[in-house]
Parts: C-alpha cells; sequence; structure tokens
C-alpha cells in the first residue's frame, strides 16, 4: 500500500512524478516536461541543498508535504548534476539527495514511511517520507 498522497504536494523523481499525479491524484515538483520546467528546478535545487536550513526552507516555501526518493546508486548525483551541470558541485554526502538515499541519514523533521508499509515501493528502490 501506499500512504494517501490524495491532494497533497510530493517531491519525487522525474520519472515518477506522472504516475503518481495520474494514480494518485497529487501534485508533484519534479516532473520532467516542459510545462514543469519551474517544478524540475525546484526540485533539483531541494535536493542539491544541504538538508538545513536550505532545503528545508525551500520545501516549506512550495507546500511540499512528502518526498518520495529514488535509492538507486548515483540518484544523488543526478541532481547536482541538473542544479549545476558541470560546473564545481558541492560534495555528494553535503545534500538532502545523498541523506535520502543512504539509510539512516534523513534529517529529523522528515518522517520515513517504514518499508513494511510500503513493500512496492521499496522493491522498486524509492523510501518516502513525510515532512513533518
Amino acid at each position: 500500500t501506499l500512504p494517501d498522497f490524495a491532494g497533497s504536494r510530493v517531491l519525487c523523481d522525474y520519472n515518477l512524478a506522472p504516475f503518481l499525479q495520474m494514480f494518485a491524484r497529487n501534485q508533484t515538483t519534479g516532473g520532467l516536461y516542459w510545462e514543469n520546467l519551474d517544478g524540475l528546478q525546484a526540485a533539483a535545487a531541494i535536493l542539491a541543498a544541504p538538508p538545513e536550513p536550505e532545503a528545508l526552507r525551500r520545501i516549506r516555501e512550495r507546500g511540499i508535504q512528502w518526498i518520495v526518493f529514488e535509492t538507486k546508486p548515483g540518484a544523488d548525483r543526478n541532481w547536482l548534476y541538473l542544479q549545476y551541470g558541470p560546473a564545481p558541485q558541492p560534495r555528494p554526502a553535503d545534500t538532502l539527495a545523498h541523506r535520502l538515499a543512504a539509510p539512516g541519514l534523513a534529517p529529523r523533521w522528515l518522517e520515513p514511511v517504514p518499508a513494511e508499509d510500503t513493500p512496492l515501493a521499496t522493491q522498486a528502490g524509492y523510501r518516502i517520507f513525510r515532512v513533518r
């Protein structure tokens, strides 16, 4: 089962956004389509930022209530490249994206949804967090 995302705003991977919009009936930030350049740039800015205070501030500004993050190797670097391109980038370990991908490193303002509550998401390589 998935948390009840209906009507909420979710920060997620650009590949997952269309599915969450269609099946969970919510708004997503991070979708990869031409009408959502602002949302995609916002997702990159949030995920490439230090978790506190910058990422949290940006999450609050956009009213994001959930984060669904892909945990495959290199997912954090994808967001860094999207934000900075080939220019000098911060260390991946200093970003929210890295902390979401690494078990047990999520900031205290995020509540992880237990894997046993979302076996399909876990098998697909996603972690789900509720913004507190």
